[in-house]
């Protein structure tokens, strides 16, 4: 996909306790058909008694390796 006209684009998720389908959730996004360099991610984690923030935290190590 071209990256010369597309619009940045950002995509807002609150989360809490949601390490059970983070995985699916942050892979589909990956799998999006669109320039990642337009894609800006913001999570807001609060209050997570599970690996949510690690899991957010070990997904953005791997994106930004790209």
């Amino acid at each position: 996909m071209k990256t010369g006209n597309n619009p940045i684009i950002s995509i807002g998720v609150l989360w809490r306790d949601r390490a059970w389908i983070a995985d699916r959730f942050l892979n589909a996004l990956h799998d999006l058909d669109y320039p990642k360099d337009r894609i800006m991610l913001n999570f807001i984690v609060n209050d997570s008694t599970d690996e949510t923030l690690s899991i957010l935290r070990e997904y953005e190590n791997c994106y930004r390796e790209e």
